[in-house]
C-alpha cells in the first residue's frame, strides 16, 4: 500500500493509518524540510517525516545541523565567516597581526587563536537574539572586539610590550606615498566595482556598501532564485573584487580633492595602520574609526580592504604571519560546530532554571559575552548603547 493511499480522506502508510499532529516551525525550517524531501525522495514532508523516525532516511552532517541551529542566523554567519573563500577574513588577520606588534604583544598562534577565538564568541552572544539590527557586519564587530581585547592584554600589570614587530619595513619605504597608494587603489576598485557590478556577487557587495543588511541581501537574491545565502554571496564577491580590482589593476585614476575630502577617516585609519608603534591618543581615534564601520558599511568596507592591501602588498614576507594566520582559520573551523553546539547547550541548560523571558535570556548572553573580557570597562552600553542588551523589562 503507497503512502499517498487514503481511507477515507485520512492518509495511511504500510504502518498504519496517519494521524494529524499540530507543528509549529518557521518557514526557513520549512523550505529545509521540502529540499530535505525532494532529496530523500519522500513523497511529502509528512513521509518525511515519518522516515527519519523509522531511520529510513539518514541526516547526513550539514542536515544535523540545520536541525539543531534552524533560524538561529549568527551561528550560520559566522560560521561561513571562517570558511573558505575566507577574504575577510584574511583582512581581520591582518588587522590583529598589525595592532598585536603595534602594541608590542607576542605575535604567537596560541595567543592570537585566544584573541580570536573570543571576540568570535562575543559576537555570537551579541547576535543570539537578533543578529541583522545588531550584527550585520562579522568582520566589523570582530575588528571591534580584537581591538579592545589587545588593548586589554596591553594594559595589563605584568604584561610585557617589548616585542618588536616591524610589519613594514618602514626604513625602506616612504610613508605617506604607500598610503596614497593604498587609498588610490581601494577608491579605483570601489569606482570600478559600483559602475560594473558584473556578477551576481559583485551585485551583493555592492549591495552592502549601499547600506543593505545581510538579511535584506538574502531577500532578494532568494526571490531571484540564488542557491548561496546573503554572506557567502558576499564571501565570493569580495574575493572577486580582490581578483578583478586589485591584482590587475595598472592604470590608476587620480582621486578628485573633493573626494578625499570625503573619505578623510580612510586615510586617518591608513595613516595609524602603517605605524610602527601606537600612541595612545592613536588608540583612541582607531576606537572612533572602528566603531564607526560598525553603523556604517561602506566605512568598514573601507576599513577592510586598507587592511588586505597593505598586508599583500607591504607586509614583510620574513615573518611567519600568513601560516599562522591559515593553521588558526583551520583550527576554528574544524572546532567549530562542537564548540558552538556545547555553547548553545550551556545556555539552555541554564535557561532550564529561569523563566525563559526574553528580557532575561539577553541578560544571560550578555553575562556571557563580559566573561570574555577581563577588563571592567563597559565595552558594550558606553560605547555601543544597549548593543548586546536591546530588550527592556516590560516591553
Amino acid at each position: 500500500m503507497s503512502d499517498a493511499e487514503t481511507t477515507k480522506g485520512r492518509p495511511k502508510s504500510r504502518y498504519g493509518t496517519k494521524k494529524n499532529r499540530s507543528l509549529y516551525i518557521t518557514d526557513d525550517a520549512y523550505d529545509f524540510l521540502s529540499q530535505l524531501a525532494t532529496r530523500s525522495k519522500a513523497t511529502n514532508i509528512s513521509d518525511l517525516i515519518e522516515k527519519l523516525a523509522r531511520s529510513e532516511v539518514r541526516l547526513e552532517e550539514e542536515d544535523d545541523l540545520h536541525l539543531e541551529w534552524g533560524d538561529i542566523e549568527i551561528f550560520w554567519r559566522i560560521r561561513d565567516f571562517f570558511q573558505k573563500p575566507a577574504a575577510a577574513y584574511e583582512s581581520t588577520m591582518a588587522f590583529t597581526f598589525r595592532l598585536a606588534g603595534q602594541l608590542g604583544l607576542p605575535i604567537e598562534e596560541e595567543f592570537l587563536l585566544d584573541i580570536v577565538e573570543r571576540a568570535t564568541r562575543v559576537i555570537f552572544f551579541q547576535g543570539y537574539l537578533t543578529p541583522d539590527q545588531y550584527i550585520d557586519s562579522i568582520s566589523g564587530w570582530l575588528r571591534w572586539h580584537i581591538l579592545h581585547l589587545l588593548q586589554d592584554r596591553a594594559n595589563k600589570p605584568n604584561a610585557s610590550n617589548d616585542n618588536e614587530t616591524d610589519r613594514f619595513g618602514h626604513s625602506s619605504l616612504t610613508s605617506e606615498e604607500s598610503i596614497d597608494r593604498c587609498i588610490q587603489v581601494v577608491y579605483n576598485a570601489r569606482k570600478k566595482l559600483q559602475e560594473n557590478p558584473t556578477t551576481t556577487p559583485l551585485q551583493a557587495l555592492k549591495l552592502k556598501m549601499h547600506d543593505c543588511t545581510i538579511g535584506q541581501i538574502n531577500h532578494v537574491f532568494k526571490f531571484q532564485g540564488a542557491t548561496l545565502s546573503g554572506t557567502q554571496l558576499l564571501k565570493a564577491g569580495l574575493s572577486l573584487f580582490r581578483k578583478l580590482c586589485f591584482e590587475y589593476q595598472k592604470d590608476l585614476d587620480e582621486i578628485p580633492i573633493k573626494e578625499k575630502r570625503r573619505i578623510s577617516d580612510a586615510f586617518k585609519y591608513c595613516r595609524i595602520a602603517y605605524k610602527k608603534k601606537i600612541s595612545d591618543s592613536e588608540i583612541l581615534v582607531l576606537t572612533e574609526l572602528v566603531k564607526d564601520g560598525l553603523k556604517r558599511p561602506d566605512y568598514d568596507f573601507w576599513a577592510t580592504e586598507i587592511d588586505y592591501f597593505l598586508e599583500l602588498k607591504f607586509a614583510r614576507k620574513t615573518d611567519f604571519s600568513q601560516e599562522i594566520s591559515n593553521r588558526i582559520r583551520q583550527r576554528i573551523e574544524n572546532t567549530f560546530d562542537i564548540n558552538f553546539l556545547a555553547i548553545k547547550e550551556g545556555i539552555e541548560n541554564e535557561l532550564l532554571y529561569e523563566s525563559k523571558e526574553m528580557y532575561l535570556l539577553s541578560k544571560l548572553l550578555e553575562k556571557r559575552a563580559r566573561k570574555e573580557f577581563s577588563c571592567e570597562k563597559d565595552i558594550f552600553h558606553n560605547n555601543i548603547p544597549n548593543i548586546l542588551n536591546p530588550i527592556k523589562k516590560g516591553q
